[in-house]
C-alpha cells in the first residue's frame, strides 16, 4: 500500500514544543518497517506553524532515511475567523476552511502519486483539504476542534463577553460542529485518541470512527531503575504537574484546578514539603500566573532536555480530566515510556481505558484522593517502581509506533477493499 501523509507540522524524532512531530515520526516509521509501505509526505501549514526551520531540516533528513518521498510543501494562506452578517446567518463551509480551495491541488497530488491512502493527522486545517481526494482517506484525530473551540470560549480560559456576544460566539460554534461532522462523514475511517470522543462522534451520526492509541517514542535508557533512583535523590520531593504548551486549552483549565483544589490541600498534607515543576513553552494566563505564584511553585518553561527531567521527579502529577475538558493526551505515553508515576484524576480512564488505579498509575476521584495518591508515591519508592514498571509494559505492549501503525493498518486494508468495490460498481465495471 502506498501512503500519503499529509500533516502540518514536520515529522521528526527530536524533543519540540509539541509532541505532534514524534507522534507523525513513529506512525510512518511505522508504516515504513511494520507494514513494508511506500509513504509519501506532505505539509500544509501556515507560516506561523512551525515554530523553527530547523525542525524542516531535520523532518526531510530523517524522512528522506527511511525512504519517503517527500512533496513540495503547500503553504497556506492566513486568514481571520469569518465575522460578517452573511456567514452568521448563510455560513458556508469555506468560512471556516479557506483551506477548502486547495481540493484541487489535493487531488491532483494524489493521482499523480500514485497512492491508494490518504492519512491526516491532527490537523484541522488539512483535514479538509483532502476530503474528496480519489483514494482510501484516514483521518488520525486528537481533541475535536469543535469541543476544543466550546472550552476555549468558556471561562476560566476566556472570560465571559456579555449575553449576547456570549451568544453569538456559541451559535458560531454549533455551526463550525455542523461543518465537522458533515467533513469527517467525508473519511472512510477516523481514529479518534480519546475513547469518550468516539462516543462523542457515534452520538452525532459517525459510524467510522474507532478508538486509536498514540504512538510515542521509547527513548528509555535500559537501567530505567537506576537512573531513576540516581536522579531522584537530588529532588525527593518534585512533582511535575504540566507539559506541552503553557496556553493549551486542557493544561491552563488542568492548573486552574491545580490553583484551586490541589495545593492548599497538598500543603495541609505534606507541610510545604514538595516542589511543583511546570515545564512547557508559552505563556500562562496573567490570572493563572497570579495564582500560582506560591514558593513551592516553578515554572521552569521550555526544558531542553525534558526526558531527564521527567526522570528526576518521582511523581508526574496530571490534572486535565479532573475538569470537564477530557481529552486523551501523547503525555501519558511519555510518562509510560520512562517508567515514572503517574498521579492523575480517575476520569482519565475514560479517555485512556487501559490506564487502571494502582496498576499503572495513581488514581485519585476528588482533590483529596489526589493528593493521597501524591503522598503515597513521593514517600514509598517501591510504590514508584511498581508503577511505572507496569506502565511501561503498557506502553511496550500497545503504544509504539509498531503497535499503533500495525492496527491502523490492518483496519485499512480491510476498508480499502470495501472502498475499491464501491469505486468498481461506482464506474460501471
Amino acid at each position: 500500500m502506498h501512503i500519503l501523509v499529509a500533516a502540518q507540522t514536520w515529522a521528526h524524532s527530536g524533543h519540540d514544543a509539541q509532541s505532534a512531530n514524534q507522534i507523525l515520526f513513529e506512525l510512518i516509521q511505522g508504516f515504513r518497517r511494520e507494514g513494508g509501505c511506500e509513504v509519501s509526505f506532505v505539509c500544509a501549514a501556515r507560516p506561523g506553524d512551525n515554530f523553527d526551520p530547523a525542525n524542516e531540516a531535520r523532518g526531510r533528513q530523517e524522512l528522506d532515511a527511511m525512504g519517503v518521498h517527500i512533496a513540495p510543501p503547500l503553504t497556506l494562506p492566513t486568514v481571520a475567523d469569518p465575522r460578517r452578517f452573511r456567514s452568521l446567518l448563510f455560513p458556508r463551509a469555506e468560512d471556516y476552511w479557506p483551506e477548502i480551495r486547495y481540493r484541487a491541488w489535493a487531488n491532483d497530488l494524489v493521482r499523480t502519486s500514485g497512492v491508494d491512502a490518504v492519512v491526516v493527522p491532527w490537523s484541522e486545517r488539512v483535514t479538509p483539504i483532502f476530503a474528496e481526494v480519489p483514494c482510501l482517506r484516514v483521518a488520525y484525530y486528537g481533541d475535536p476542534d469543535p469541543k476544543n473551540l466550546r472550552f476555549m470560549s468558556m471561562p476560566p480560559v476566556q472570560p465571559s463577553r456579555g449575553p449576547l456576544r456570549d451568544a453569538v460566539r456559541s451559535f458560531r460554534i454549533a455551526q463550525f460542529e455542523r461543518f465537522h461532522f458533515e467533513m469527517m462523514r467525508c473519511y472512510h475511517l477516523v481514529g479518534e485518541v480519546a475513547a469518550n470522543d468516539v462516543i462523542y462522534y457515534r452520538e452525532n451520526g459517525l459510524t467510522n470512527v474507532f478508538y486509536a492509541r498514540i504512538p510515542y517514542s521509547d527513548r528509555c535508557p535500559a537501567d530505567w531503575v537506576g537512573m531513576r533512583d540516581t536522579l531522584e535523590a537530588d529532588a525527593p520531593r518534585r512533582i511535575v504537574a504540566n507539559m506541552g504548551s503553557q496556553q493549551a486549552t486542557g493544561n491552563v483549565l488542568a492548573l486552574h484546578y491545580l490553583a484551586d483544589e490541589v495545593l492548599d490541600r497538598l500543603d495541609r498534607r505534606l507541610g510545604g514539603d514538595y516542589e511543583i515543576h511546570l515545564y512547557g513553552g508559552g505563556r500562562l494566563p496573567a490570572d493563572l500566573a497570579a495564582k500560582l505564584d506560591r514558593p513551592t511553585v516553578r515554572n521552569i518553561g521550555f526544558v531542553d532536555d525534558v526526558d531527564r527531567a521527567l526522570m528526576a521527579a518521582p511523581v508526574f502529577l496530571c490534572l486535565n480530566n479532573a475538569t470537564p475538558y477530557k481529552v486523551n493526551q501523547s503525555r501519558y505515553m511519555h510518562i509510560w515510556s520512562l517508567g515514572g508515576c503517574i498521579v492523575a484524576h480517575g476520569d482519565v480512564a475514560l479517555s485512556l481505558p487501559e490506564m487502571v488505579d494502582d496498576e499503572n498509575a495513581l488514581l485519585g476521584a476528588d482533590p483529596n484522593a489526589i493528593v493521597g495518591q501524591i503522598a503515597s508515591a513521593l514517600g514509598d519508592r517501591s510504590l514508584r517502581r511498581r508503577i511505572g514498571a507496569a506502565g511501561r509494559k503498557m506502553f511496550q505492549t500497545n503504544f509504539t509506533g509498531s503497535a499503533v501503525s500495525a492496527d491502523l493498518l490492518q483496519r485499512m486494508h480491510a476498508v480499502r477493499a470495501s472502498y475499491q468495490a464501491e469505486t468498481l460498481r461506482a464506474a460501471g465495471r
